[in-house]
């Protein structure tokens, strides 16, 4: 059979991160025999779903060694179903970003401190390798401390560093 190199979105060979995804590009990757095979970010504004699941098992049993990172999710079970299956990453937290309407919209939401630290019992219970990437709502400093003393082995920021001087974008000041 053919292989092929999978590069979503025109991917450039060169890229060395996590290429963020939709669910539709995930499943058109998965069906597809990769030779090359790159970071995957599948980002879902709501990650419950039978479909990724099923989606990130394939891509997990053809490449056991793919870097796949799914989320976000708002369930100490749905990390561990994902977890189970050798998903790589997982970010928890669903809502708590200043620009996420999800919880709104969908009412689905987990307060974040007892998520993480759900999470990270079921990692040590289980021994699990997943990596537990929380998402959303660090306003402080003091937050993002919290959030890795809970369990998170990784934080993700915006708002915190888009607001400050040293951002890349223009300093515009409103008073």
């Amino acid at each position: 059979e053919n292989m092929v190199l999978c590069y979503p979105r025109g991917m450039e060979p060169t890229y060395t991160g996590f290429k963020s995804i939709s669910l539709d590009e995930f499943e058109k990757l998965v069906n597809t025999k990769c030779s090359v095979l790159p970071k995957i970010l599948v980002d879902i504004a709501n990650g419950h779903m039978e479909k990724l699941y099923n989606l990130s098992k394939k891509f997990m049993e053809q490449y056991p060694y793919g870097e796949l990172m799914i989320g976000n999710i708002a369930n100490p079970k749905t990390y561990e179903k994902f977890a189970e299956i050798g998903v790589k990453y997982i970010r928890v937290g669903i809502g708590g970003g200043s620009g996420c309407l999800t919880s709104a919209n969908t009412g689905v939401h987990y307060p974040m401190a007892s998520l993480i630290k759900e999470c990270f019992e079921i990692k040590k219970q289980w021994s699990y390798n997943t990596k537990i990437v929380a998402d959303g709502g660090f306003r402080n400093y003091d937050d993002i401390i919290k959030a890795l003393a809970l369990g998170a082995d990784y934080v993700m920021l915006g708002g915190v560093l888009n607001k400050t001087l040293e951002s890349c974008s223009d300093t515009l000041l409103f008073g």
